[in-house]
């Protein structure tokens, strides 16, 4: 089935928090910082733009509400995407349950939606789960992670925007 759909993770997806924001977490510095212009990964921006105008695009997150709700305005991106979610862990949300709510929101197949981020836990095995196909974003603090069960194998794996295009076939 063709791909109808893309969900995009936030941090060290589209954003690198790895340099930019893990440094100072647990800080003053990362309140201000999250709320100045955060600029994206080389390549998002581009991807954002070529793919906007091909498939609907839903950007799942998952952290502290307040702080996930800075970083997505200080990017700019809210306009590329039809919804934005952010998964609460402070009110037990994870991924999972966001994955079944966007197939059942946009109404999708197994195999309709490719989810593409940086953690097999929550990107991968959670939409593996909801029936989605998987882009490991290899980038930042959980680069180096390994698969723990089988659902944690992506479909795709890139390092950089510039290849996710062509890796994913979009």
């Amino acid at each position: 089935m063709p791909i109808k759909l893309i969900v995009f993770d936030l941090d060290d997806t589209l954003l690198d928090t790895t340099t930019l924001l893990i440094p100072i977490a647990k800080t003053p510095a990362f309140e201000k910082r999250i709320r100045e212009p955060l600029p994206l990964l080389p390549g998002a921006l581009e991807n954002l733009i070529r793919l906007e105008a091909k498939y609907q695009l839903v950007l799942l997150t998952q952290g502290r509400l307040d702080a996930q709700q800075a970083k997505i305005k200080s990017t700019g991106i809210e306009s590329f995407f039809n919804v934005c979610y952010i998964a609460d862990p402070k009110n037990s949300e994870t991924k999972a349950d966001y994955f079944l709510r966007i197939k059942k929101d946009f109404q999708l197949q197994n195999g309709e939606f490719l989810s593409i981020g940086n953690r097999r836990f929550s990107d991968i095995r959670e939409a593996k789960k909801a029936g989605g196909l998987t882009c490991l974003f290899k980038y930042g603090e959980h680069q180096d992670e390994l698969p723990e069960v089988a659902e944690d194998h992506s479909d795709f794996e890139v390092h950089s925007h510039k290849d996710l295009i062509r890796i994913c076939k979009l």
